[in-house]
């Protein structure tokens, strides 16, 4: 995976056209710039290879990704980790950011999940580092949990997991699922029926089994997902493990950390993290 640079308060804005289209996500363009200075260096000829990523300040829902830019000539990336392609104004001016995937690589075994964390336990997508959790999510039958998670790898996933720290005890009319969508809220995998999972203590994975009977899905390096898990019981709850942090409520940079939404009988076919209620901690979920 390339290496994220920074540098401070870096600005500069596209000349004649550039940007002013809306692509499909991952597209991969050349704009010219006014200016390089004060920017770090991206290249993709580097060991490692190197990038940084801007945003529009007037409309800074996209992420983009710059790979190459050894002059005003920059080769870049659209709609990077799950934001969507916008039409940005002739001449807008943009800027370099920290996007939540950089954060994500920054982390290290024993202290947070993304990095070496994640590649080190052989998964393809972990929302918190195992060491960190040691408390429960006190959550209420058919609430729905979701984590953000970024991929620190290409990879195909085809089970989904979390740690049981509080079995359920007599399962509802609703599902009893795990499942993962898009930053963007779209629904792209959920395991088949894990009553039998939720109702004992340790490790549950589910095999991919939805939407459309697929067993697999294809998760992209430095993309972001949310990570979901939702259950059904009438007795005891059952509840993933978590960790203990402040209240996930604010946004970093229009990424939400940890949601959750109550009355929830079914697995959504989409979610918007922005309209759910921001939750104390983060559940461990992973992907592998």
């Amino acid at each position: 995976m390339p290496l994220a640079v920074f540098a401070n308060d870096a600005f500069t804005t596209a000349t004649s056209t550039y940007g002013t289209t809306s692509p499909a996500s991952g597209t991969s363009e050349t704009w010219v710039m006014t200016s390089n200075a004060g920017f770090p260096v991206a290249s993709a000829s580097a060991v490692p290879s190197t990038w940084f990523h801007l945003v529009d300040q007037a409309i800074p829902s996209e992420t983009i990704t710059v790979t190459s830019n050894p002059s005003t000539s920059w080769a870049l990336t659209r709609g990077a980790e799950g934001t969507t392609p916008v039409a940005h104004a002739a001449g807008a001016t943009y800027y370099a950011v920290v996007s939540a995937g950089d954060y994500a690589g920054f982390g290290t075994a024993g202290t947070s999940a993304g990095g070496s964390t994640t590649a080190g336990l052989g998964l393809g997508l972990l929302s918190v580092n195992p060491a960190y959790c040691g408390s429960d999510i006190s959550g209420t039958s058919e609430q729905l949990e979701v984590c953000l998670a970024t991929a620190t790898l290409s990879k195909s996933v085809t089970i989904l997991g979390c740690l049981i720290m509080q079995a359920g005890v007599t399962a509802g009319p609703g599902v009893n699922e795990l499942a993962l969508f898009t930053e963007a809220g779209t629904l792209v995998a959920q395991t088949g029926d894990m009553t039998t999972q939720f109702g004992t203590l340790g490790y549950a994975e589910g095999a991919i089994a939805n939407p459309g009977s697929i067993t697999s899905f294809s998760i992209i390096a430095g993309a972001n997902y949310y990570l979901a898990f939702l259950s059904s019981f009438t007795g005891t709850v059952p509840k993933p493990v978590s960790n203990s942090s402040q209240n996930q409520t604010y946004a970093l940079n229009g990424h939400y950390v940890s949601r959750f939404e109550t009355g929830q009988a079914t697995m959504p076919s989409s979610i918007t993290p922005s309209s759910m209620t921001g939750q104390t901690g983060c559940v461990l979920l992973y992907a592998r």
